[in-house]
C-alpha cells in the first residue's frame, strides 16, 4: 500500500538526462519534474536527499526528513 516517486527540482535537469539518471541507478520509479520548483516549495524542501512521507486520506505530511544517514549538506554522492 505504499507509492513512491521521486521528485526532480533541478532547473538544469531535462527529461531525458533525468531518465538516464534514473537507468544509471538502476531506479524503476516514476520522476516529477519540477523545474519551477511549485511542488518542491509547497512541501517545504530544501536539499537533495529530502523525503516526504504523505498521507493520501488526510494529504498531511507524515515524516520530512533524511532518507537515511549516508549523505549530509554538502556531501557529494
Amino acid at each position: 500500500g505504499v507509492t513512491f516517486l521521486l521528485l526532480d527540482a533541478h532547473s538544469q535537469d531535462d527529461a531525458n538526462s533525468v531518465l538516464a539518471e534514473t537507468k544509471d541507478y538502476g531506479l524503476n520509479l516514476p520522476v516529477l519534474i519540477d523545474a519551477k520548483q511549485i511542488v518542491a516549495q509547497i512541501l517545504g524542501l530544501q536539499r537533495t536527499t529530502e523525503t516526504i512521507v504523505l498521507s493520501t486520506k488526510d494529504w498531511k505530511i507524515r515524516y520530512h526528513g533524511a532518507i537515511d544517514d549516508e549523505l549530509g549538506y554538502g556531501v557529494d554522492k
